[in-house]
């Protein structure tokens, strides 16, 4: 917990210090020390990611580097302490304009999900690829190609900040780098905001939208790149009549770096970097512009790229399969659930979306929406001016997202993040006064919901003990994960079919390949030395029937366990596992494919 707090720390005060001189056109002190602070996050990661892509042995290097940020951190922490340089809080506590309320939910809502953020991972997103990749190249010393681990391919370099945090021995480091987040998105959006009840607003926006209970406390890369996207293209805009070089090359660092955490930012990407050539082509300056996105892109995003060509022949791979001659049926099946999930797009979806980005009939999905600060859609339609710009930024970005098919809440967040930016940037009126009530009246359940969060997940970051009780009763597959280290010699190949791989504590083979063409299931057995499998039991899938003939009986253990998830709703089914070693003599194939 401290080690990964002192790093960001670190990068803050680090960030501080070479923005002070470089971006004094930026704005305020906040938006200054943000964007270096997103530099700061980008180089870092581009770092990791080259050092493992070109497999350098630079792990002592990068464990300086952590070290300089947690020293740096310590010496911020310290000097804000001493000389109690808590101004900004000061001024907001003495201030008497009747926003006491406000203040209160934004509190009850920030400081619990920062505890969160503290806490142990447990969520299955996280302990799934988002941590398990960037382990497993830790423990191998470089990038690999995973073929049997399919959504391995999606790892970009928000990963490398989960990979900087093991090396430097925290494995929260990514989770507080998301939190973070939302200091960047609600800074970004107070950009326009013209008075303090607007800058309130903002921060309303952003931490009552039940889907930051889930994006500020995991691994996952998406709340910080979506907040440093829009941060990049509001700053350009605010700054557009005010056109500074330092600026727009900071502003588009923030921009692409975002772009190569996952492929979905490629849609709100190119809106955003189109934009920074018309504010610059207006500002005389396109050949500058064009020449920094070219070789920014080169530096930041053709990395990643040539890594998932050379590993898996798809630059974006598993979007680009079907163009191969020879496609392989499981990655084409995998890319087509990740374009057509959850049904994929019907006429009854499109017209259904503005409810489902809204609200959820389904308590234990309430933190995958974006809440009512959608309908502030009502406040800026008939807008004018910059405000109007960012609006069509927003609409465009979700027209992107709905043409692929795309449906879920999250995958709209730098809309969302554009439309409160488009709201606070108007003069306030009596829709910003029901928007106001709606977002207090929500922060009630988010409130609530973090504050139970942080009551179970916190004291996992205080002891060792309290870190494995916690894991134990809230991470997902934790359970499975102290059973293997329990009956598995140490040289054990296992085939788990579980999701959290970053807890298996044993060398795995993930059996994606397995469960689309079960006759794969021997070759890969023989090609991996697998000596153990973990699978559900009774064996339901057609893929794990006729095991028992092969299971070795001086380990095979049947035990039932309960759901583990920090969401209360989600918890508590019983289901069964089945831990086996296989025989020796498997001259013979498991089963006949009829």
């Amino acid at each position: 917990m401290i080690v990964a707090f002192l790093i960001v720390l670190g990068m803050w005060h680090f960030a501080d210090v070479i923005s002070k001189n470089k971006l004094v056109k930026a704005g305020g002190d906040l938006q200054r020390i943000l964007l270096a602070y997103i530099v700061v996050i980008a180089s870092v990661s581009v770092l990791v990611h080259t050092i493992y892509f070109l497999r350098i042995n630079g792990f002592y290097l990068l464990k300086i580097i952590g070290t300089i940020f947690i020293i740096m951190g310590a010496y911020y922490l310290i000097k804000i302490i001493v000389r109690k340089e808590f101004k900004f809080v000061k001024k907001i506590s003495e201030r008497e304009d009747n926003k006491k309320l406000q203040m209160l939910s934004i509190v009850l809502i920030a400081i619990p999900l920062f505890l969160i953020a503290l806490g142990p991972p447990t969520d299955p997103d996280s302990l799934d690829y988002h941590l398990g990749v960037p382990l497993d190249w830790l423990r191998n010393n470089q990038a690999y190609p995973r073929y049997d681990w399919i959504s391995a391919r999606l790892v970009g370099l928000g990963e490398s900040i989960n990979l900087f945090g093991l090396i430097n021995g925290t494995d929260i480091l990514g989770q507080i780098v998301q939190y973070s987040g939302l200091i960047v998105a609600w800074t970004g959006i107070s950009t326009f905001a013209n008075t303090l009840r607007l800058k309130y607003l903002s921060a309303l926006l952003v931490l009552t939208s039940p889907v930051m209970l889930y994006l500020a406390t995991v691994q996952k890369p998406q709340l910080f790149p979506s907040a440093a996207l829009v941060f990049g293209v509001l700053i350009l805009l605010k700054n557009r009549e005010n056109y500074d070089r330092k600026i727009f090359l900071f502003s588009m660092v923030s921009i692409l770096f975002a772009i190569s955490n996952k492929y979905s930012f490629l849609i709100a990407g190119i809106v955003a970097i189109i934009v920074s050539i018309v504010i610059a082509k207006k500002n005389k300056d396109i050949k500058f512009a064009l020449l920094v996105i070219f070789l920014l892109f080169m530096f930041i995003n053709f990395p990643l790229y040539l890594r998932n060509y050379l590993f898996y022949g798809d630059p974006l791979s598993p979007l680009f399969e079907n163009f191969k001659s020879s496609p392989d049926i499981d990655v084409l099946d995998y890319a087509r659930h990740i374009r057509e999930y959850e049904g994929g797009l019907t006429i009854k979806k499109v017209l259904m979306l503005p409810i489902t980005l809204t609200f959820t009939t389904k308590l234990n999905f309430f933190s995958t929406v974006l809440g009512i600060g959608t309908l502030g859609l009502l406040v800026v339609y008939n807008v004018s001016g910059v405000s109007r710009v960012i609006l069509s930024l927003s609409i465009l970005i979700a027209l992107g997202f709905l043409l692929i098919g795309q449906t879920l809440p999250r995958y709209y967040l730098e809309s969302y993040f554009l439309l409160a930016a488009s709201i606070v940037s108007t003069r306030w009126g009596c829709k910003h006064t029901y928007l106001e009530r709606g977002l207090l009246l929500q922060s009630i359940p988010v409130a609530i919901s973090a504050i139970y969060g942080a009551i179970i997940l916190f004291p996992g970051a205080i002891t060792n003990d309290l870190r494995n009780h916690v894991m134990n009763n809230y991470a997902f597959c934790y359970q499975e994960a102290q059973w293997i280290d329990k009956y598995l010699p140490k040289d054990s190949v296992i085939i788990a079919d579980v999701r959290s791989y970053a807890l298996i504590p044993r060398k795995f083979v993930v059996p994606d390949k397995i469960k689309g063409n079960p006759e794969n299931l021997m070759d890969i057995i023989e090609n991996n030395n697998v000596t153990s499998m973990l699978i559900p039991y009774p064996n339901d899938e057609s893929v794990w029937k006729g095991l028992e003939n092969y299971a070795d009986k001086k380990i095979s253990e049947k035990k039932i366990f309960t759901r583990a998830t920090r969401n209360p709703l989600n918890a508590g089914a019983k289901y069964q596992m089945w831990l086996f070693t296989l025989n020796t003599d498997l001259n013979k194939r498991i089963f006949e494919v009829e």
